[in-house]
């Protein structure tokens, strides 16, 4: 006769909540990954040269077989603008023409 096993732990990790919850919270739970940041999705404006610049960037590091996305080439010049000085920043910051924001009005 084969050995009964005991589900009784596995029960509690896969069993349904009472709460609502989300399934990738369930599966994060259950695999016992790490907990994952809140993505806050974000709309920005460029020019055409940062985007030539965008995809620039990427086809370089497509050549060295690393794949990124424009977020994350975006958070890296966070990173790296993180860590300049104060007058670094400053010096810098009127070398970038501002970009309107908002919709083009209708004519």
């Amino acid at each position: 006769m084969p050995k009964k096993m005991d589900l009784s732990k596995f029960k509690n990790k896969i069993a349904h909540p009472s709460k609502k919850e989300d399934k990738f919270d369930i599966a994060d739970r259950v695999l016992g990954t790490i907990d994952r940041e809140k993505v806050i999705k974000r709309s920005i404006a460029v020019l055409s040269e940062d985007q030539e610049r965008l995809n620039a960037i990427r086809k370089t590091l497509l050549k060295e077989t690393i794949e990124v996305s424009e977020s994350h080439i975006f958070r890296l010049g966070l990173l790296l603008i993180s860590n300049l000085s104060k007058e670094q920043l400053l010096d810098v910051i009127d070398k970038i023409p501002k970009v309107p924001t908002g919709r083009p009005r209708k004519s």
